[in-house]
């Protein structure tokens, strides 16, 4: 509604008025895209965190559970193409195995014949020692036609920028009166067909996320 009538969204989320309604929303311009279809993923769940996870878990947000995760596929018309779009939220529990096992499900689910494709979205690739593992694997599993647009953004997300309501409030004291940072790319726009023209990433209050935001242009005519 703040964008105007010439802005929709879908969006895909859990129980409307609760914190843990984790979700997903795609907003477009429709004087540029006709939404075609739009599907709703509910990602396997990793079942019991473990004892690292449960106490992490209940320093920063007060309880010991895996919060329910979602994707959005997304298909629009724009002009003679067709564009598929998926939205990802991976889990930040579960480990870099679980992780692969919930992208591949996101790709089952992918058209592969469309030759526009972008899978974007919080991908959780923590990688505390930054071995760069788990980035390598994401990419053998999307596949070398895809490239990641935000390549170079640097970092997209800092522990200190967490919310820190529902945390212990000595740790997040701890974090934020020593001022400690860990900050990682978690955010990644894969993109299939399609090349760079820029990307810009903005820093603003409301997430411990820095929003990505990319132009692209067509490989092919």
């Amino acid at each position: 509604k703040e964008l105007g009538s010439d802005w929709s969204a879908v969006c895909y989320v859990g129980q409307e008025k609760s914190w843990l309604s984790l979700g997903n929303c795609i907003v477009w311009n429709k004087k540029k895209l006709r939404l075609k279809n739009s599907e709703n993923i509910l990602l396997p769940s990793n079942g019991r965190l473990t004892l690292k996870e449960s106490v992490f878990s209940r320093l920063i947000a007060g309880n010991s559970f895996s919060f329910e995760r979602r994707s959005l596929v997304v298909t629009f018309q724009y002009g003679r193409h067709i564009v598929q779009v998926a939205n990802v939220h991976l889990n930040n529990v579960g480990g870099p195995h679980h992780r692969q096992k919930q992208l591949e499900y996101i790709l089952k689910k992918l058209n592969k014949n469309i030759t526009f494709t972008i899978i974007s979205g919080d991908f959780n690739t923590f990688d505390l020692e930054q071995t760069g593992e788990e980035i390598d694997s994401l990419q053998s599993t999307i596949g070398v036609e895809y490239a990641d647009a935000a390549y170079d953004s640097g970092w997209t997300a800092d522990i200190n920028r967490v919310n820190f309501d529902k945390a212990n409030p000595i740790f997040a004291f701890i974090i934020k009166r020593l001022h400690i940072h860990i900050k990682r790319k978690l955010d990644y726009i894969w993109v299939k067909g399609v090349e760079r023209g820029s990307l810009k990433k903005l820093d603003l209050p409301g997430s411990d996320h820095l929003p990505l935001i990319v132009t692209l242009k067509a490989k092919y005519s």
